[in-house]
């Protein structure tokens, strides 16, 4: 999947009712966020609230970095080499897309896998908010 895949979805008036896929959320000093939501089909709801259709190829190469991902040890917590420590977090303290150096080996690794780094980089496209000012469409999605 390269870089893009938000770009490339299509405004589409489909409802989110199918089966969730994945859900990005970002823990930050500040507060939650929202980042993104994944649905069968390659249906998203973004920090916008916007419902957007995925193409069919970014879906399934999401699919399949998704299952790669699900195959990787499941520590505690993937830790990034950082000079600062007050970074966001999505079950990668201090993510960044240009880091991959974690700040101990962990499960066997000294850097984050390419998968995992490769899709945190492509969830980063769609558009996050605070949760506290999410729009409606948001809200409705996280209180079910």
């Amino acid at each position: 999947m390269t870089s893009g895949w938000f770009s490339r979805t299509t405004e589409t008036t489909h409802n989110t009712d199918s089966n969730l896929i994945l859900l990005s959320t970002i823990s930050r000093p500040v507060g939650p966020a929202f980042q993104v939501a994944v649905f069968e089909g390659g249906l998203t709801l973004n920090g916008s609230g916007a419902v957007r259709q995925m193409k069919d190829t970014d879906y399934d190469e999401l699919l399949r970095l998704v299952r790669e991902v699900l195959t990787l040890p499941q520590p505690f917590q993937w830790r990034i080499n950082h000079a600062i420590t007050c970074r966001p977090i999505s079950n990668v303290y201090g993510f960044d897309k240009n880091k991959r150096t974690l700040t101990e080996e962990t499960e066997g690794y000294t850097e984050l896998p390419q998968s995992l780094h490769q899709l945190l980089s492509l969830l980063e496209e769609a558009p996050s908010v605070d949760q506290k000012q999410a729009p409606p469409a948001v809200l409705k999605f996280l209180s079910q």
